[in-house]
């Protein structure tokens, strides 16, 4: 039997749409058992606050940030930032290490094709003024990937970087 709910800021349909973002936590997060068991509630509260059979109770902000980490997806979040008219985006500046990794080497493989280039047409004698121009200018773009690179992992080594150094 569904209780009416006590005056509040928005209306009982706003709170049922909240409800409804938790209980797609709790299905992303493992379900009421597992989440229960990584929170600090037992599975009844938990299912009573997902449920729209108990419009009075609900998740507690730092269940919600804990069933978000887990699951790797802020889904009330983002519907609470949406509620308030405001989209949630991940930030731009945030680089995986894997991220940076595979750049590291597609800039080596780069550097190693110029080198390469360079080396084969001097060899062969057939190094002439525009493909010499055009091995600078890779070389050029190749240099400015490693100075970028360089960058980054001087950034990251002073925490002040995209990248997280591993503790």
């Amino acid at each position: 039997m569904k209780k009416k709910i006590t005056p509040r800021q928005f209306g009982a349909e706003t709170y049922f749409e909240i409800k409804g973002a938790c209980r797609e936590l709790v299905r992303a997060a493992g379900g009421a058992v597992h989440c229960a068991s990584m929170t600090r509630t037992n599975q009844n509260r938990l299912s009573e606050a997902i449920s729209p059979q108990f419009i009075e109770r609900f998740m507690k902000v730092d269940q919600v940030a804990d069933l978000e980490a887990e699951c790797g997806d802020p889904i009330v979040t983002r519907h609470l930032a949406a509620m308030a008219g405001y989209d949630l985006t991940p930030r731009a500046t945030a680089t995986t290490q894997k991220a940076v990794l595979t750049e590291f080497a597609e800039m080596v493989s780069a550097v190693g094709a110029v080198e390469q280039n360079f080396a084969l047409s001097f060899a062969e004698g057939k190094l002439d003024a525009g493909h010499a121009a055009q091995l600078a200018e890779a070389g050029e773009r190749a240099l400015k990937e490693l100075h970028d690179l360089i960058a980054t992992a001087k950034a990251a080594a002073s925490g002040s970087g995209k990248l997280r150094v591993a503790q």
